[in-house]
């Protein structure tokens, strides 16, 4: 069965007359009678009655007249529809933000960027308390899509993800740290200073891990938090240092220090997260532009 077929078969049950179906389809009436009788051969029933003074629907004509109308239109209204959002005329997705991530370049150029391209799809936004929350509710696509630190651990049969970004880390320090002070910081520093790391902790002390052996340190003091603001007041007042990368948050630096570390070290990148299952149709294109950013 093909759409030829299904198009003759339409035009004849519409009109009652192949000559008239023929002409309403812009083919010859042998194609309308052959496409007509290789449809009823391959179904297995009659779709006509002929005469030769009429052509009347059978009982199953009537029902596959039905079916295949409706078929036709729903095809139809899909194809302009997948047209419009293709084109950005129409569509609607929800993005999911992690609570403790800033994340502003993403928020203020590219997103607002994709608007532009796409005016008439519907963004809207929803924060998160924590990636567990976010891993939920990307499965059950409450969120389209959703934003973490590469490093965070996925389940890569139900959740896809790409890279979208990549930035370096800074050192943290508040202004009255002995870091600070001198405006540089050696290996001795490091291993002295005590670290502070965020929720999750074993992302952040295996990143700490890899970057401080590049400085040869195998040794060092580290404070965890899951409350970030805890770790900033207590960086702030010199208890101690921190390493964030612009993305995540920016820090007023009347406050801190940041000092760039070496070209090798601190890299940190972040990927675009959603289901697997995940149909939106405004999907893929919101994808294709977060990763050709």
């Amino acid at each position: 069965m093909n759409d030829k077929q299904i198009e003759c078969f339409l035009a004849v049950a519409e009109t009652l007359n192949f000559t008239q179906a023929a002409e309403k389809t812009y083919m010859s009436q042998p194609t309308i009678s052959r496409l007509v009788g290789t449809l009823e051969t391959e179904l297995g029933v009659r779709l006509f009655y002929r005469t030769n003074k009429e052509v009347r629907l059978t009982p199953a004509g009537v029902i596959l007249f039905e079916l295949f109308h409706k078929f036709t239109e729903e095809y139809k209204e899909a194809a302009a529809r997948a047209k419009n959002i293709d084109s950005g005329m129409e569509g609607q997705l929800k993005i999911g933000l992690p609570g403790n991530l800033d994340m502003d370049d993403l928020w203020e150029h590219t997103i607002p960027e994709f608007q532009r391209n796409h005016p008439n799809i519907c963004l809207e936004y929803e924060c998160a308390s924590s990636i567990k929350t976010i891993f939920e509710k990307v499965l059950t696509e409450e969120f389209d899509v959703s934003f973490i630190h590469t490093n965070e651990r996925i389940d890569s049969k139900k959740i896809l993800s790409d890279e979208v970004l990549t930035t370096k880390m800074k050192l943290v320090c508040g202004k009255g740290h002995p870091i600070a002070k001198k405006g540089f910081f050696e290996k001795e520093d490091l291993e002295k200073a005590v670290v502070w790391t965020v929720f999750p902790e074993e992302i952040q002390i295996k990143i700490l891990q890899e970057m401080y052996e590049g400085f040869g340190i195998s040794q060092f003091s580290v404070k965890s938090t899951e409350d970030f603001n805890t770790a900033l007041i207590n960086v702030r007042m010199g208890n101690g240092i921190l390493y964030i990368d612009p993305v995540t948050k920016r820090l007023d630096e009347n406050f801190y220090v940041l000092l760039d570390l070496p070209e090798s070290y601190g890299e940190i990148s972040f990927s675009v997260i959603w289901s697997k299952k995940n149909m939106n149709p405004a999907l893929p294109m919101l994808l294709e532009f977060l990763v050709t950013k």
